[in-house]
């Protein structure tokens, strides 16, 4: 029987599925697959969204977050874009990295 550490392990080393040209319904099941077993709170973001995002009368745009729970958001929000942008090629990442949100990408 493994134990929880080396389970962990495995799990770590598995590699993200890489999207190719024409192959967005594959990864995308394949990605909502990694996710949910590596961390069910990015497919979260990524399905609903959480970005804490507050716009006031004088100012547009990202407020830092204030609240232990909006850090958490904050924190959720930037690790479910960054891994979404570690399974897109390189060639057409520009494309894509100007997105504000895991929701969007």
């Amino acid at each position: 029987m493994e134990s929880q550490s080396e389970t962990t392990q495995i799990v770590s080393a598995l590699k993200l599925p890489i999207l190719k040209t024409g192959d967005y319904d594959l990864w995308s099941m394949r990605m909502e697959q990694y996710l949910t077993h590596t961390d069910y709170a990015l497919w979260e973001v990524i399905v609903n969204g959480d970005a804490p995002t507050v716009a006031s009368a004088s100012f547009e745009g990202l407020i830092p977050p204030k609240t232990a729970e909006q850090k958490l958001a904050r924190k959720n929000e930037l690790k479910a874009k960054s891994t979404l942008l570690l399974a897109i090629p390189d060639e057409h990442l520009l494309k894509f990295h100007g997105i504000k949100d895991a929701k969007t990408l």
